[in-house]
């Protein structure tokens, strides 16, 4: 199952419970993705929120065109804070998988 993390910093100015709001939207409208299964966020400190979405294989597939809910909850987050990091997590069976596809020994020969 991936897990992507995203850690977003809310722009000096900008209220904290616009930004919470928009953070829960942004959580929401990914819930509504094919093969997602979660879309929760946390507080890092009083600016700054991490997300972390699960899914099933494929579900981060940016070749897909974007949901126009996902999109305008998208814009708005962006509005209001930046982007700090951005990270997708494989689980290991998967990883292995793509590893011995691509003609890599696995070491347990």
């Amino acid at each position: 199952m991936p897990v992507r993390l995203y850690k977003v910093e809310r722009y000096p100015g900008v209220d904290r419970q616009r930004f919470a709001l928009a953070v829960l939207q942004y959580c929401r409208a990914v819930r509504h993705r094919p093969k997602m299964r979660s879309a929760r966020f946390y507080w890092a400190d009083a600016n700054t929120a991490g997300l972390i979405l699960e899914g099933e294989t494929g579900c981060f597939n940016e070749t897909d065109e974007q949901d126009p809910e996902l999109a305008q909850a998208n814009f708005a987050l962006a509005d209001l804070c930046s982007l700090r990091m951005a990270e997708t997590w494989a689980d290991a069976g998967r990883s292995e998988r793509s590893w011995e596809r691509a003609g890599r020994p696995t070491g347990t020969t």
